[in-house]
């Protein structure tokens, strides 16, 4: 394999149409070596509220100064431009990918990615305990897309995918950026920590957002309307 590996991971403020990013990472990795040649981080500014806090730790303060979508994305491109795309449960992250390219004006063909979730089966909190990786700050994007690409190592199988395209568009915008580091991160409560270590019982896309969506539910014991709407799919 001679194609880079970019490994994705985003937090956003839920799981329906209307929801946004709120972080976003990329890891790159040397498609020869799997050794990490770069990292892409920030915070972003969804334009609404920051939805459930109190499971990926971003409160509205924290996006103060944080950029737009529209602003990073031209950085996105330059490390997702015909790599393949890796992530743990990919078709969420590669999806609100393809949203806010959507949104932007951009084009984006996320290809025939790898999804780590496929091969473990498990939550990502549960799977990097059963193969020893380190995750201290689990849903921050980078820590979870660090974490995401050692577990692609640890069970890396030979692919063909096709590379993700994602061309990099004119950007009248400066490229800045906003790491958590920047503003803090409150932690996560215990329940929203001990359901992130559950697994699931199957591996079918519709399965896992439909199980998600009910750690979403459980977390706080009350049911949006965009979580009712996922969950009546």
């Amino acid at each position: 394999m001679s194609r880079n590996f970019a490994v994705i991971d985003c937090e956003t403020t839920g799981f329906g149409k209307s929801d946004r990013m709120l972080e976003v990472a990329v890891v790159v990795l040397d498609g020869r070596t799997l050794e990490t040649v770069d990292e892409f981080d920030t915070l972003l500014n969804p334009m609404r509220d920051v939805g459930r806090s109190d499971i990926h730790g971003i409160k509205p303060s924290m996006l103060a100064a944080a950029p737009a979508f529209e602003e990073v994305v031209a950085g996105l491109a330059r490390r997702i431009d015909g790599t393949v795309l890796v992530g743990h449960n990919l078709r969420f992250d590669a999806g609100f990918l393809a949203q806010e390219c959507e949104r932007a004006g951009t084009a984006f063909d996320a290809g025939e990615g790898i999804c780590t979730y496929r091969h473990t089966k498990e939550k990502l909190a549960a799977a990097t305990v059963r193969y020893g990786i380190a995750l201290e700050g689990h849903h921050r994007a980078l820590i979870d897309a660090r974490a995401t690409a050692e577990l692609f190592r640890r069970i890396l199988e030979e692919t063909s995918g096709a590379p993700a395209h994602m061309p990099v568009p004119d950007q009248s915008h400066s490229a800045r950026t906003l790491r958590r580091e920047a503003v803090g991160a409150p932690s996560t409560t215990p329940l929203a920590r001990l359901l992130s270590r559950a697994c699931y019982p199957s591996s079918l896309e519709a399965c896992v957002a439909y199980f998600e969506m009910l750690d979403w539910v459980l977390a706080d014991g009350v049911v949006s309307p965009d979580e009712q709407a996922a969950l009546d799919l």
